[in-house]
């Protein structure tokens, strides 16, 4: 009955124009995949998921012990291949919450000895990139089989983690700037669409995620540091500008929409921001302006979050003096300035054009 009630009450709202029909789908959508049954409260679900990595840990240290010395590379791929095997059976078969948590541990232990038997079988000279396609493969098999949001996030989220550390060893700039377009192009896809399927969901976060690591400097110490800094990266920068003009059009009212100067000078902005910056800095402006556009809270804080740590490390990066990089962010904030104006202005002329409209 209040299933019936909520959908009669958002009909009326579209029938009376107080909400649009693609916000009313997007409503509806959400709803549909929102699961009614009870859940644990959220401190349990954490101790219980703390508890099953723990379990899992310890499984995987005690076998490891017990095979010391005895595992080749093959038997390295076949345990870690069965592991995962009984992971996703014990995921599939069981609703219990902390079996379920325990299949994700154990899941994570047979990643863990299937890529550890892929380097020893590729040899040092190509340990990283068979990592990498390893990553790719286990990624891609189970993703449809095994119907966890965690799961299927990470797993993504490390297939872009191992791309960054073996592009850049041997430097190969090529790779690392195909997959910042794959990421942009899968996340704006899935996000942008009215009706997503939650199955992909976890796909677009995962390139979310992988986008923000690949166009920021990690290394072995952590971040910031120049290890694995993009090489080339004007090229990653032409990408996510393109990006940036996509998620600005989608953001935009209809109105601005057909402002064509208005729409010469943001054109303009962000092709120089594409020359100027670094591909962090345009990427973290990408996933805020997407996120806030198509109602994706977590995509635009995972923007506004990187987007201090990309312009620090322009900055930080400028071979300029004190003096220099001061004059560069009085700039900056003088055309930040301006923009507003501009596009104030642009709304006060649309409001205006639209009530002599209605005036007449």
């Amino acid at each position: 009955m209040a299933k019936s009630t909520t959908t009669d009450l958002l009909r009326r709202l579209r029938a009376d124009g107080h909400i649009e029909q693609r916000d009313l789908e997007a409503i509806c959508t959400r709803a549909g995949s929102t699961s009614m049954q009870p859940k644990a409260l959220w401190y349990l679900q954490v101790f219980l998921l703390f508890g099953a990595l723990i379990a899992g840990i310890l499984c995987t240290a005690g076998f490891a012990a017990i095979f010391r010395g005895d595992f080749t590379d093959t038997a390295m791929l076949g345990f870690g291949a069965f592991y995962i095997g009984v992971a996703v059976a014990l995921h599939r078969l069981t609703d219990n919450l902390f079996l379920s948590h325990l299949a994700l541990a154990l899941s994570i232990g047979g990643h863990g000895f299937f890529l550890f038997g892929v380097s020893q079988k590729a040899g040092h000279d190509d340990a990283l990139v068979a990592i990498f396609l390893g990553s790719l493969v286990l990624c891609a098999a189970l993703y449809p089989i095994y119907r966890m949001t965690l799961h299927r996030t990470a797993s993504c989220v490390l297939v872009f983690v191992l791309a960054k550390i073996a592009s850049n060893d041997p430097p190969m700039p090529i790779v690392c700037h195909v997959l910042v377009a794959v990421a942009t192009a899968t996340s704006a896809w899935i996000l942008a669409r009215r009706r997503c399927r939650p199955a992909l969901m976890p796909l677009a976060y995962g390139c979310v995620i992988g986008l923000v690591i690949l166009t920021l400097p990690i290394s072995e110490r952590g971040l910031w540091f120049e290890e694995f800094a993009m090489q080339r990266p004007w090229i990653a920068s032409i990408v996510l500008a393109v990006a940036l003009l996509f998620a600005l059009h989608r953001a935009a009212p209809d109105g601005v929409r057909t402002q064509a100067r208005l729409a010469i000078i943001v054109v303009g902005g962000v092709l120089a921001l594409a020359v100027l910056t670094m591909p962090g800095i345009l990427a973290a402006l990408f996933l805020a302006v997407l996120g806030h556009a198509m109602w994706h809270p977590i995509v635009a804080w995972i923007g506004l979050g990187s987007l201090p740590i990309a312009l620090w490390h322009y900055f930080y990066s400028l071979d300029q003096t004190y003096a220099q990089k001061s004059m560069t962010l009085v700039a900056s904030g003088v055309l930040l300035l301006a923009a507003r104006f501009v596009m104030s202005k642009s709304g006060n002329t649309t409001t205006t054009s639209a009530s002599r409209g209605d005036v007449a």
